[in-house]
């Protein structure tokens, strides 16, 4: 690999803080130290040192870069690892017939081949005001405080960044004023309410156990319930993604998988399958009772007698994927029942998978743990933040 620049900087790590809000998740694991923070390094480099020289540069690139293209090169890193371990030859980039496109990879075992592209829908607000936000946040994080957390109840952002060290100084003394060990009443919440310009916030006090009062360490508000309440559709960012690239590369020679990485709490898997068969509803009879469950035709696959994307062969749902937690990671292969070229392989990923049998959903489950497919139980479940 002499050829190759290493992924993070070769340097003494001696930070021990969380990540800020405003840190990449790159910055954050090229400066971390503890023994637990060299593992994901390890892990990235070692997977990434597997790619082709080409490969490499680009991922290697795109790990260093925002959270957005770290996450996606971070995806691609996964699937080719999942790959390599399956017991797939695996090609980056592969030429594909009469396109000048290229899918992100072929898999070959045997007789077995299929392509596979990945995709991250985003899904964030404004990167303005979401970074003066996060900007706000670690300054107010800045205040060390062994005796409350704060709670965010509620923040406006203003058009331009404000300083935070102002507010801090006013915090620290609402917060000397309190008596972290006066009985709790829920009728007289102590709060902090703040304005500067266009911005304003509102704080709250909670007392810290007496076992835990020590430094905050760089994290002063322990609860964020500040945010107005809002429709969010999971499986329709699922379905997008897999949208975006159903038509990419027309008809291929081999069965086709679009793995679309998210971020959602769907621990059931409801949003993955919405977003896949539709989404559930109840079926009411005239009389007004509910008598049946059915699926509403808006989902990716269509129906039985209007099947969509039939090009795709199954869409792989890769959920909450971190270097520092692979493990917990929920990874799903959802198969489409009506494709064109169905996936016929035999366990391509670590995944449960789901397919269509008859009106039922068919649901198998991996045959080993993921930290054990990935090598990587030796520190799997060690605690990141040790107490000192």
């Amino acid at each position: 690999m002499e050829d190759r620049l290493p992924i993070f900087d070769i340097e003494d790590r001696t930070e021990h803080s969380p990540a800020t809000h405003e840190e990449t998740s790159f910055a954050f694991l090229n400066r971390v130290g503890g023994e637990f923070w060299e593992n994901p390094r390890r892990l990235l480099q070692e997977w990434a040192n597997r790619l082709p020289v080409d490969a490499y540069a680009d991922i290697r690139g795109r790990l260093r870069e925002s959270n957005d293209q770290a996450q996606s090169a971070f995806l691609e890193l996964y699937i080719h690892e999942s790959l390599l371990r399956a017991g797939f030859s695996v090609t980056v980039h592969p030429d594909i017939p009469e396109s000048n496109r290229h899918p992100d990879f072929l898999a070959t075992r045997g007789s077995e081949r299929f392509y596979v592209e990945a995709v991250m829908p985003q899904s964030r607000p404004d990167g303005g005001s979401a970074n003066r936000l996060a900007r706000f946040l670690d300054g107010v994080n800045k205040l060390d405080d062994s005796r409350f957390f704060l709670d965010l109840q509620d923040v406006v952002v203003g058009a331009r960044s404000v300083g935070a060290g102002d507010l801090r100084r006013r915090l620290k003394k609402w917060l000397d004023e309190l008596d972290p060990d006066a009985p709790a009443d829920s009728d007289r919440y102590p709060t902090f309410p703040w304005t500067s310009g266009d911005w304003s916030a509102r704080f709250g006090a909670i007392a810290k156990s007496p076992q835990h009062r020590r430094s905050s360490r760089g994290r002063a508000i322990g609860v964020y319930s500040h945010g107005d309440a809002e429709f969010i559709d999971d499986a329709g960012l699922i379905r997008r993604g897999a949208t975006l690239k159903a038509r990419a590369y027309g008809e291929l020679d081999a069965p086709f998988v679009i793995a679309v990485g998210v971020y959602l709490f769907d621990d059931d898997l409801e949003d993955a399958i919405a977003a896949m068969f539709g989404h559930e509803a109840w079926i009411i009879t005239a009389s007004g009772t509910a008598s049946r469950s059915t699926r509403m035709a808006d989902g990716f696959f269509g129906t039985r007698q209007a099947a969509q994307h039939i090009g795709t062969s199954a869409v792989l749902v890769v959920n909450q994927l971190q270097p520092h937690h692979v493990p917990r990671s929920e990874v799903t292969l959802i198969h489409h029942p009506w494709a064109t070229r169905p996936l016929e392989v035999t366990r391509p990923f670590h995944a449960v998978e789901l397919r269509l049998n008859g009106a039922q959903l068919q649901r198998d489950e991996p045959f080993e743990s993921a930290a054990r497919f990935f090598g990587i139980e030796a520190w799997a479940d060690l605690d990141p933040w040790p107490k000192a």
